[in-house]
């Protein structure tokens, strides 16, 4: 076994099983807490405390496919393996020809869905409750055996068709246990044979999207039966006041043809590092104004972006048929694509009749920013606005904006971004107007990971994900459309959107316990905040959606973002999981010495 250290943290590197008892064993008798780490797409604190031992499997990704009694065939996989490549691997060992997904496509089998992204571990995945965004198929009902190790070191092989009295039980109990029974280290998949995916994408507004979101729009399909119907969908809604965007992302199977040739979906155009990097200095300045003197700082991976490394590297977020060399930037280009996209979605907005004046409650700030904006008379209002903003961000940058124009961009900023955030977000997000939809096709590998392309660390993001009884999506978007409204209060409304978007997926019914989908299909809300933003979301923005949506019995997804631990929300998930109590009950049994059960689980399900 071998030992490393990235970002700050010692792991330990097993490569068999036996390495890991032996680990457990270890830490049983110094009761010392012991955790696994699988790509670190969870929410920090519940992967484990800088005590634990840190376990990274990536020593431990053998794939091999075997078969049932009834000549079905499974891929056996270990928990470490990948499904596809994980471009920010610590270990710098992740790649498309180790992954579990380019070993089954090229062996002719496909997994019935994926995640959004799928760089995460096979142990990672499964241990969160994670999910694709399909109600008619589930990875969850590929699983046929999970083998894992407990908090005693003993080994444990459990399958879907087990008795009770042998284990079913406990298989329902591990597929979806945040490594609190024990240590995942091999998983049997039931395979289907390869397909593609054909699909496209719209963005229009939420009243122009033919589906009946609220349950007010007469003829058009339910927002719940649109999510039993179509095979795979992912949308993105923009609230913003003015703005009110919905980008639907569908897409069904297909027999590839002779030939096949991939179309890819580009979910940031055809300049997607562009649009990156644009992107992150935007929402890191925005999120930073009270205090522009971290900015510099919290862009370190835009200007390591920005190195010369990256003209001979890929592109990491790329799929495996990408070739092209990722393109170059410099921060003048960014600034001006910045500047230019600003501008063109002002002209795209509603008329407002608002002039310079208005807008900027007086002439103070641009009097100060003259030298870097030039004068203002007789100049169009989205011309100004776009040179603020921009200016505002090179300031930012070069660290010159004083303490008093830092403030005073604040002010602004807070008093008057509401009033401008529609244009500026037509930058990201612009409407298709009389544009066809996106048209795209794929394998199974490359197209269900919509996401994929966007790169982690351009586009850091916090996220709390609240997972609905389906039967109840229009009551939750009709409550999220209220909270957004604010009553017609425009600043108010914008505290409550944000400038970021939220995901709406569904996700289909299975039997693991601890899932938010345990027997039921839902409807899953994926709250953004973007990750350089100066405030904690846990306490400046998500308890307002975890009261939102708490009557609705939202059931948490364990990866991510959950309420603040106290008495009431360990009740409430006894309410919401009707086999908590039986799983911790295993859970005791099955690590009596405490070796998986860190401080933070033990907080948040009040055991």
């Amino acid at each position: 076994m071998t030992t490393g250290a990235a970002e700050g943290r010692t792991y330990e590197h097993p490569s068999s099983e036996e390495e890991i008892r032996d680990i457990v064993r270890a830490c049983a008798a110094e009761r010392r807490p012991l955790r696994v780490i699988g790509a670190g797409h969870s929410e920090p604190a519940s992967i484990g405390p800088a005590s634990a031992r840190t376990l990274m499997l990536d020593r431990m990704r053998r794939v091999s496919v075997t078969g049932t009694d009834g000549g079905e065939p499974l891929v056996e996989v270990e928990a470490g393996c990948h499904f596809g490549k994980d471009p920010y691997d610590p270990t710098g060992t992740s790649s498309w020809s180790n992954s579990l997904n380019a070993f089954l496509l090229s062996a002719g089998y496909a997994l019935p869905d994926l995640g959004g992204i799928s760089h995460q571990t096979i142990g990672g995945f499964l241990s969160t409750g994670s999910s694709g965004g399909t109600t008619r198929y589930g990875l969850a009902d590929a699983i046929e055996r999970i083998r894992f190790v407990d908090g005693t070191g003993q080994v444990h092989e459990v399958s879907r068709t087990d008795s009770i009295s042998k284990g079913r039980d406990l298989f329902h109990a591990v597929g979806v246990s945040m490594g609190l029974l024990g240590v995942v280290t091999k998983v049997w998949f039931r395979l289907e044979p390869s397909f593609a995916i054909a699909g496209q994408q719209r963005t229009r507004t939420v009243a122009e999207t033919p589906i009946d979101f609220f349950g007010d729009k007469p003829g058009a399909i339910s927002f719940q039966d649109y999510l039993r119907d179509t095979p795979y969908t992912r949308l993105l809604w923009w609230p913003q006041a003015g703005f009110d965007r919905m980008v639907v992302w569908q897409a069904q199977r297909m027999v590839p043809p002779p030939g096949f040739t991939p179309k890819p979906y580009e979910e940031l155009g055809r300049a997607a590092r562009l649009a990156s990097l644009a992107g992150c200095l935007f929402y890191t300045v925005l999120g930073n104004l009270e205090d522009v003197t971290v900015v510099p700082a919290k862009l370190a991976e835009f200007y390591k972006q920005l190195d010369d490394e990256l003209e001979r590297d890929m592109d990491p977020n790329a799929p495996p048929q990408s070739s092209a060399p990722c393109q170059r930037y410099s921060v003048d280009e960014v600034l001006s694509y910045l500047g230019r996209g600003i501008r063109e979605g002002m002209k795209k907005r509603a008329p407002s009749g608002q002039t310079v004046g208005d807008l900027f409650g007086g002439t103070t700030i641009l009097d100060k920013l003259e030298h870097h904006i030039g004068k203002i008379v007789g100049r169009a209002i989205e011309d100004v606005v776009s040179d603020v903003i921009v200016a505002i961000v090179k300031l930012s940058l070069d660290a010159a904006l004083d303490n008093d124009l830092a403030k005073e961009t604040a002010r602004w900023v807070n008093t008057r971004l509401d009033e401008v955030i529609d244009g500026v977000l037509n930058l990201f997000v612009p409407l298709d107007g009389d544009k066809p939809p996106q048209i795209f096709q794929d394998t199974w590998m490359c197209g269900l990971p919509m996401d994929n392309q966007m790169d982690d660390r351009l586009w850091p993001t916090v996220f709390t994900e609240l997972w609905v009884p389906l039967h109840r999506a229009q009551a939750a978007m009709a409550r999220m459309r209220d909270f957004y409204a604010a009553g017609g209060d425009r600043k108010r409304s914008f505290q409550n959107t944000g400038s970021f978007s939220c995901e709406i997926y569904g996700a289909r019914r299975n039997r693991f316990w601890m899932s938010p989908a345990f027997d039921t299909d839902v409807v899953r809300f994926n709250v953004f905040w973007f990750g350089n933003n100066a405030e904690d979301p846990s306490a400046a923005f998500f308890p307002r959606f975890w009261e939102l949506l708490k009557p609705l019995e939202f059931r948490p997804h364990w990866g991510k973002a959950l309420p603040r631990p106290a008495a009431e929300y360990a009740q409430y998930y006894r309410s919401v999981f009707p086999r908590l109590d039986d799983f911790l009950l295993l859970r005791d049994k099955l690590d009596p010495s405490g070796v998986f059960a860190t401080p933070y689980w033990r907080e948040h399900l009040g055991f």
